[in-house]
């Protein structure tokens, strides 16, 4: 009967137990209820066992103990704690399910970002090399515009380079043809009057012959002036003489004007074609000319040289006078300007050089 006790106290405890189980864990199972049931259904039937010892009721106990069916309650509580141990199983399973669905999901999200920041990047890249690529297209088309202008710029400016040099040809042309002819006529009436003066008396020769005397002077005067005029137009000497000697005379005719020392260096033998002969001899001209006023020197070089070795002509004019700074030169130096034009418009090299010790200038062409 002890055995009884025991049982039934155990199956109390059974059932305290599964009641705080099932409040504390909220199960789902219908298999909870079965046990639920189960073991009230074994408490009644001990307790009415203990009714039955208690009444006295021998016989009637040892047959209703004899169909008491504890195992049975027992294989229903171990059934239903596999099943209930196997629904565990399987809702961590769900769970771990879940949360390796959301990890691919998150890590999916996060690629999908990832690959959206790069096509962001991969257009916004595209869009500056795109936009590189137009500014750069403007940038060339300027370019070659600006080419083609200063082509046709240069292009106009030597034509009209060379239609003021026509120009001052025919004038100096026609300044010698027509002003030499008239001072011809006029030294002739001067000869034929001092013939003509020898039958005046004394008194009335002596007043013609100073007047003569004058208008002789004046004559020399304006036939220099006339030739000083042709000179500067076109050098006479140039075509009659050569190169050479055109530099030749300009450069005593300069070191007369400005009381400078002038030094030559002049090549015999250097054959260039007339337009180049002309281009130099204008350069030269004009340096010489920005020296008298700019420079305040007190010698000039002059060279004029052949190299064998390159087939080269080199024409170089320095001074030693104050100098400039050739990066700040203002936009009003026609002079060096038009130099420096003479000297691109031959295809020669130029070069220009100036500070303390003075001013160089070079230009270097292919006989």
């Amino acid at each position: 009967m002890w055995l009884l006790k025991s049982s039934i106290c155990a199956r109390a405890q059974a059932q305290k137990q599964l009641q705080e189980l099932v409040q504390t864990t909220k199960p789902s199972l219908p298999e909870f209820a079965l046990l639920r049931t189960e073991v009230s259904d074994s408490l009644e039937e001990m307790h009415t066992l203990m009714d039955l010892y208690s009444s006295g009721q021998q016989e009637v106990l040892q047959l209703a103990m004899s169909h008491y069916r504890a195992g049975q309650g027992i294989a229903t509580v171990q059934n239903v704690e596999q099943r209930y141990q196997a629904a565990q199983t399987a809702q961590i399973e769900k769970t771990h399910k879940k949360i390796a669905f959301f990890l691919r999901l998150s890590q999916l999200g996060v690629a999908l970002v990832s690959l959206a920041a790069l096509l962001v990047f991969f257009l916004y890249l595209r869009k500056v090399k795109a936009d590189r690529a137009l500014q750069l297209a403007r940038q060339e088309r300027l370019e070659l515009i600006v080419q083609q202008r200063t082509a046709s710029l240069f292009a106009l400016a030597s034509h009209l380079q060379d239609v003021r040099d026509q120009e001052r040809a025919a004038l100096a042309q026609e300044l010698h043809d027509e002003l030499g002819a008239l001072i011809t006529v006029a030294k002739l009436d001067v000869a034929s009057l001092t013939a003509t003066m020898r039958t005046f008396d004394d008194s009335k020769r002596k007043e013609v012959e100073d007047k003569l005397t004058h208008l002789q002077q004046i004559l020399l005067q304006l036939f220099a002036i006339k030739r000083r005029i042709i000179d500067r137009l076109f050098p006479t000497t140039l075509a009659s003489l050569g190169l050479k000697e055109a530099l030749l005379l300009l450069v005593q005719q300069f070191a007369t004007a400005s009381g400078m020392a002038v030094h030559s260096q002049l090549d015999d033998g250097i054959v260039l074609p007339e337009k180049t002969q002309l281009m130099l001899y204008r350069i030269a001209q004009e340096a010489l000319n920005n020296i008298s006023k700019y420079a305040e020197a007190t010698e000039v070089h002059v060279q004029l040289t052949r190299n064998m070795s390159t087939r080269t002509v080199s024409l170089v004019i320095e001074d030693n006078g104050k100098g400039f700074d050739v990066d700040r030169m203002p936009a009003t130096t026609y002079g060096i300007k038009g130099m420096q034009h003479r000297a691109q418009a031959l295809g020669a090299t130029w070069s220009l050089s100036s500070g303390a010790q003075g001013t160089r200038i070079s230009v270097e062409i292919g006989e």
